[in-house]
C-alpha cells in the first residue's frame, strides 16, 4: 500500500486516501483471518522501456485483492496427530500474514495445541 498513489476499487477512481488504505487493510485482514493468502493487484503505466525497479514499483494504482486458499497437504493431519500421540511439540513457522497463519493453526486446534504469534 505504501507504493500506491491511486485507487480503482469498489467503483472509485482517484487518489488513494487514508480511508481507502484503511478499507483495503481491513479487507485484507478479513481474507487473511479466513486462512487465505492475500495478494494485492496493482498496475503502473511506464514511459518507455527499461525503468528502474524503484520507478516500476512506485506510483502504483491499487486495483483489488485476491484471496487464495492454499490448504495443507493431505498428509499433514495424520503427521500432526502422530506427533501429538508421541508427545512431540509442534511449531509452525510461516512467512504468511499472521492472521493467515493463525487461521490455519486453528484448524488443527482440536489436537490440543496453543497458538502464539510474534
Amino acid at each position: 500500500m505504501a507504493r500506491c498513489a491511486e485507487v480503482e476499487w469498489e467503483g472509485r477512481c482517484g487518489p488513494l486516501t487514508e480511508q481507502d488504505r484503511a478499507a483495503v487493510l481491513a479487507a485484507s485482514d478479513a481474507l487473511a483471518s479466513q486462512g487465505l493468502r492475500v495478494l494485492a493487484v496493482t498496475r503502473r503505466e511506464l514511459d518507455g522501456p527499461g525503468p528502474t525497479q524503484d520507478e516500476a514499483e512506485s506510483g502504483l494504482t491499487f486495483l483489488g485483492l485476491v484471496g487464495m486458499l492454499d490448504p495443507p497437504r493431505p498428509e499433514v493431519t495424520d503427521a500432526v496427530a502422530a506427533c501429538r500421540r508421541a508427545g512431540i511439540r509442534i511449531v509452525m513457522v510461516t512467512g504468511d500474514h499472521p492472521l493467515t497463519g493463525e487461521a490455519v493453526a486453528r484448524r488443527g486446534e482440536s489436537y490440543g495445541g496453543r497458538i502464539r504469534s510474534w
